[in-house]
């Protein structure tokens, strides 16, 4: 057995035991059959929802809620599927999105979505799919959160922590310190990451802080711009470019 080939075998064992639903978009009978019997190779567990038409892939994507969606971008253009599928769908389950293109181009209307694989295929060259369905287990920041709390993955396994629990998160070198409840726990996930997933919850500060509004105290104007949180003694610094949408996100929830 070769190199690649034992690749796929390995990735075949690991995937097959994980059920899961998983929707194909494309035409191409050679890539659907491969696609079929990639699964049917592993021990039948998975289901494929196959769809040949965007409209019939939205439906599809409501009605089943699959978990690794796989785009055949080939087979027509993708536009309306992107701006539908962020409207409905994408927004409140997050599944994993793989691409195949027979020349090996992502669409740009695609890249809101969070594809995790772009991979060309050929006719008589079709990709080893347990291997891109075992990449697409491992979960994305994005499939890991909810709207209550976020699942970290470190060195010590998964670690849930609530939103509302977070004192601050600050970026440090290649990781990000988050300062909770519970102690203190670090993360591969970016402060831009946890920001545009939670605007509401987590405001910035300064370009390598966030803060959890509802545990701000106070904010004075000593050795500069400083703010105060409830349950923490030391003081984290504010920038000037940061504190006018502060003040402004303060007065909002006051008013709420």
């Amino acid at each position: 057995m070769g190199k690649l080939s034992q690749k796929c075998y390995d990735a075949c064992k690991l995937f097959a035991s994980f059920a899961m639903q998983i929707l194909l978009f494309s035409n191409h009978r050679a890539l659907i059959d491969h696609v079929r019997q990639s699964l049917a190779d592993g021990d039948g567990s998975h289901t494929l929802i196959h769809t040949d038409t965007l409209a019939d892939t939205i439906t599809s994507c409501r009605l089943n809620q699959p978990v690794i969606i796989i785009l055949d971008v080939s087979t027509a253009p993708t536009t309306l599927f992107a701006n539908k599928f962020i409207e409905h769908y994408h927004r409140k389950l997050r599944p994993a999105i793989v691409l195949l293109s027979q020349d090996g181009s992502m669409p740009m209307d695609l890249l809101s979505l969070g594809v995790q694989g772009v991979h060309a295929y050929r006719e008589h060259e079709l990709p080893c799919m347990a291997d891109i369905i075992e990449r697409c287990i491992q979960p994305t920041l994005a499939q890991r959160q909810s709207h209550e709390y976020i699942m970290v993955r470190n060195h010590r396994g998964d670690e849930r922590i609530f939103i509302d629990d977070i004192f601050y998160c600050q970026a440090e070198q290649k990781y990000t310190k988050i300062r909770h409840r519970y102690g203190v726990t670090f993360t591969d996930d970016t402060l831009k990451s946890l920001e545009s997933l939670y605007p509401t919850k987590l405001i910035r500060i300064h370009r390598n802080t966030l803060v959890g509004v509802s545990h701000i105290r106070a904010i004075t104007n000593d050795d500069g711009h400083q703010l105060y949180l409830y349950g923490i003694d030391e003081p984290l610094d504010i920038s000037r470019r940061c504190l006018p949408a502060l003040r402004d996100k303060l007065k909002t929830a006051k008013a709420t």
